[in-house]
């Protein structure tokens, strides 16, 4: 599920979007920008039901990390990962927070596994569970708002120097995380409760849209008659500013999120969006999990061994020599066929068995390193 999934992210798109969601109040989009030649950015929604059918809600905005390594595969793979997991431990009785912590530690996991730290991506995640409750978790510098009447609120720490140190990136500080899924066992990834009144709107954005001054992205949302207007204004407003970075944003009510109803009711069927398309997946227990992190096509079954004997057709006339004796044929004897390398079952990666890949000594990336 995790291979369809990042495939579905890495599909070609186009350069802009504003989504609507229709099955709830929530809207979610994401631009190129100006000055990049590609969009690193993924963001998505997902719907499902818990172990109990209850509804619930997972947000997530990933942002490849500007001077790694495939910084697009990175976010798709974190979203496809953070997603195929937590659907996983839906179905169990673990509370959904740890669920949503080891997800995030999945999506680490997998990405440290390609890239040993070399590449990777933030994580911003809003989960509405079942019950009603709220949880946020943040790696990077991504982030999540509350907007509460005219102002918009930081609820989540930047994971730089100047974030941990609660002041504005500058000169000296610069913008260097210091933690980022794909970082390995170094990540210390929390989850905190929503405080506060789950029915004001929340705002997940990358760093191309909170660039913007916090007053001026809250004036434009408590003018724009709902989230989707809201999303496109801010859009615009980042790259009339220069649009120096890919934007992407998501804008719901928690609350109002989990009381719609959902038309599958089975638990084995999850709804995901994203700027540019929605999709349904199909749990099936004989299709487990699979982790990966490159586009997967889905394989098709072999085609059935052909037999000697065929049946005879009902409608032909029967041939003038039946039941005269034949001259019995010697049956030429088959090679069995060399073994199909692919059909190994063994997990290799560029010619190299995975987890053989050494650690490694990882100095902080900068984020917007060209």
């Amino acid at each position: 599920m995790s291979g369809r999934l990042t495939a579905w992210f890495l599909r070609k798109t186009s350069i802009s979007a504003v989504r609507r969601i229709a099955a709830f109040p929530a809207a979610i989009s994401s631009d190129i920008g100006i000055k990049r030649d590609e969009n690193q950015d993924r963001v998505a929604i997902v719907r499902g039901r818990d172990a109990a059918g209850r509804p619930y809600i997972l947000a997530a905005l990933s942002d490849g990390i500007g001077g790694m390594r495939d910084g697009s595969l990175c976010a798709a793979a974190t979203l496809g990962h953070l997603f195929a997991d937590f659907f996983e431990a839906s179905r169990s009785d673990r509370p959904a927070d740890l669920s949503l912590m080891h997800a995030a530690q999945a999506a680490n996991t997998a990405v440290f596994d390609r890239y040993a730290g070399k590449g990777g991506a933030t994580l911003s995640a809003l989960l509405v569970s079942g019950d009603g409750s709220v949880s946020l978790l943040n790696v990077g510098d991504s982030r999540i708002y509350r907007v509460t009447g005219d102002q918009l609120i930081q609820l989540t720490v930047d994971d730089t120097i100047a974030g941990q140190l609660g002041r504005k990136v500058d000169a000296d500080m610069g913008d260097n995380l210091l933690q980022f899924i794909g970082v390995g066992k170094a990540l210390e990834a929390k989850v905190l409760p929503l405080e506060g009144n789950a029915t004001e709107l929340i705002l997940l954005t990358s760093d191309g849209i909170h660039y913007l001054d916090q007053h001026w992205l809250a004036g434009l949302i408590q003018h724009a008659s709902d989230p989707g207007l809201a999303l496109r204004r801010m859009t615009e407003t980042a790259k009339w500013f220069g649009g120096h970075d890919n934007a992407s944003a998501v804008m719901l009510i928690p609350r109002l999120a989990i009381q719609e109803p959902i038309a599958n009711g089975e638990t084995d069927v999850c709804e995901v969006w994203d700027p540019f398309g929605e999709l349904q997946l199909v749990y099936s227990q004989s299709r487990p999990v699979q982790p990966a992190l490159t586009p997967r096509v889905e394989e098709r079954p072999s085609p059935p061994v052909a037999h000697d004997a065929q049946k005879p057709n009902a409608s032909a006339k029967p041939s003038p020599e039946v039941g005269k004796p034949t001259k019995s044929r010697k049956r030429r004897e088959r090679k069995p066929r060399a073994p199909d390398p692919r059909n190994t079952g063994a997990n290799v990666e560029g010619g190299k068995a995975r987890g053989t890949v050494p650690q490694l000594k990882i100095d902080f990336p900068k984020k917007n390193a060209e």
